[in-house]
């Protein structure tokens, strides 16, 4: 079993992942019949993801995302919640690379992602300002995210 570290799609801190992230629906699997050793489990605990959005997520950018709501960002952790058919889905089709392809379509070329780590960073705010009012994304892709947003709604 190998150990990779993916960049969460917010902040692009370091996530530990399993190597079989590419095959999310294994994960379980995997931890569940031990072929993860006690010593690393504790590492694997913090893959977390937005399933709704599609992306990898860490735990500091998962609060601001629970903060939210779930009709924005749905967190989950990869390890130990059962993901759904259409979450696995989504993680599979979407990822942070075409996520972010979209929600930071117009971020500023010069904007440095690793200042939000930092406290008083103001990673709440790009947080919002990325998903809850998409500003950084087309207009286009506002209207289509939107569009996709109120069909799959079943409230």
């Amino acid at each position: 079993m190998c150990c990779v570290l993916l960049l969460c799609c917010c902040c692009c801190s370091w996530v530990p992942s399993l190597f079989i992230f590419v095959c999310v629906c294994f994960i379980t699997v995997v931890v569940v019949h031990g072929f993860i050793p006690p010593l690393y489990y504790c590492v694997f605990l913090l893959c977390l993801c937005s399933v709704n959005l599609g992306v990898l997520i860490c735990i500091e950018c998962s609060g601001a995302h629970r903060s939210l709501g779930v009709y924005v960002s749905q967190v989950r952790s990869l390890t130990l919640d059962s993901l759904k058919p259409s979450s696995v889905r989504n993680l599979r089709s979407i990822g942070n690379i075409k996520a972010n392809a979209v929600y930071e379509a117009l971020l500023p070329a010069d904007f440095d992602k690793s200042s939000l780590r930092k406290p008083g960073g103001g990673r709440m705010d790009f947080i919002i300002g990325k998903y809850v009012t998409m500003k950084y994304a087309t207009a286009e892709d506002k209207e289509r995210i939107l569009e996709e947003s109120e069909c799959e709604a079943d409230w």
